[in-house]
């Protein structure tokens, strides 16, 4: 395809472009008509018809990545065709399931006793296959497998949470980068950790880490994360959390990460994020702003469009990459597979800002007794 007076290589990226588009106006016309509001704006007034500000976060991060498994979604229709097609992925995610929530149980009860038995098991392995088609025939086809496993000790404010590939450590253009591939770095690695958890005066909550990363040699670290939020008005709320860490390896850091969020109508929301992040080991500070545009089309689909841009600021400031891109997230059965595709378009500094058009498809599986 070839747009008159656009040169060949920006054609094709338009060309996504508009494809991407025209999927989110095909899938809007034929959504469901109901009020479906996507959130409320307060996390103390709750507004009729519309979601609690407690599940705001939950209910987005459920969809987009970041998957927590107390959020308790609508059930979708029965599904008897994919269900006969899918009994051997089915037994196999529930047996693996039953594995993962079973081991936090057993540990739970070894370290807590009888005290934890309230306490939700928020343990899950996720499992994200698909490929990645880029410009010049550049594809990649890296599986990714997140774990956690999170054990109240003694007291709800005491836990011990064992994951992988956390991003304390990582530029804030890797973690972008890991976020549009969807696709973890090859030397992510596993940390064990003990979090105490306070609550402090005007709704701040405080988490302080004290753990140790799973490589050769073993990398002890400590972190404390701050968080809060407040209803600037009838439209508009905001939340920020800063955390501070540090690694023995003498990597020192810190982070802060801000949203601004409105409710538009009962389909739409948008969240505008500003990130900025400095460590000692990359010796520069890194900033990050977003906008996003959620749009919720029925029970089992949504769409987000993304615009951001990342700045650095060594060896002077500039801008290291600016993208857009559309991902369309469908529930295919349940609570706990899911399809995902987002086309992208990316302007990267070290492309000399040519555009580099890439797509992504996702096939996405969370194993946790909850679901």
């Amino acid at each position: 395809m070839t747009i008159v007076g656009i040169p060949k290589a920006q054609g094709r990226a338009w060309y996504w472009l508009l494809v991407s588009l025209s999927l989110a106006t095909s899938q809007s016309i034929q959504a469901n008509s109901a009020e479906l509001a996507l959130l409320a704006l307060s996390e103390t007034v709750n507004i009729e018809q519309y979601r609690t500000r407690q599940d705001t976060d939950v209910y987005i991060e459920q969809f987009l990545y970041n998957y927590d498994p107390e959020f308790d979604d609508v059930e979708p229709a029965p599904l008897p065709f994919i269900e006969q097609q899918l009994i051997w992925l089915l037994d196999t995610r529930n047996s693996w399931s039953d594995w993962v929530a079973d081991t936090g149980s057993r540990l739970d009860a070894y370290f807590a006793g009888k005290q934890t038995q309230s306490f939700s098991n928020t343990s899950f392995l996720r499992v994200r296959l698909g490929p990645t088609y880029r410009k010049q025939g550049d594809h990649d086809f890296t599986p990714e497998i997140k774990f956690k496993l999170n054990l109240p000790l003694t007291k709800d404010r005491y836990r011990l949470i064992i994951e992988n590939d956390p991003e304390e450590g990582k530029s804030l253009y890797t973690k972008t980068i890991e976020r549009i591939k969807g696709v973890a770095d090859e030397n992510n690695d596993t940390t064990g950790t003990l979090r105490i958890i306070s609550e402090l005066q005007k709704n701040w909550t405080l988490s302080n880490d004290i753990g140790i990363k799973f490589h050769f040699p073993p990398d002890p670290f400590v972190r404390t994360r701050a968080s809060n939020g407040w209803q600037l008005n009838s439209d508009w709320y905001t939340s920020i959390q800063a955390s501070l860490y540090y690694f023995i390896s003498e990597d020192l850091g810190a982070s802060i990460v801000s949203n601004f969020d409105r409710q538009l109508s009962t389909t739409l929301f948008f969240r505008n994020t500003f990130e900025a992040q400095w460590s000692r080991d990359h010796d520069k500070f890194e900033f990050a702003n977003s906008f996003n545009l959620f749009q919720e089309l029925d029970d089992h689909r949504i769409i987000r469009y993304k615009l951001a841009t990342l700045v650095e600021s060594k060896p002077h400031p500039f801008v290291s990459d600016y993208y857009y891109e559309t991902t369309y997230r469908q529930k295919l059965y349940r609570n706990w597979l899911f399809f995902e595709v987002t086309p992208l378009l990316s302007f990267p500094e070290r492309d000399d800002y040519q555009v580099n058009p890439a797509i992504t498809f996702k096939l996405e599986v969370l194993f946790t007794k909850n679901r």
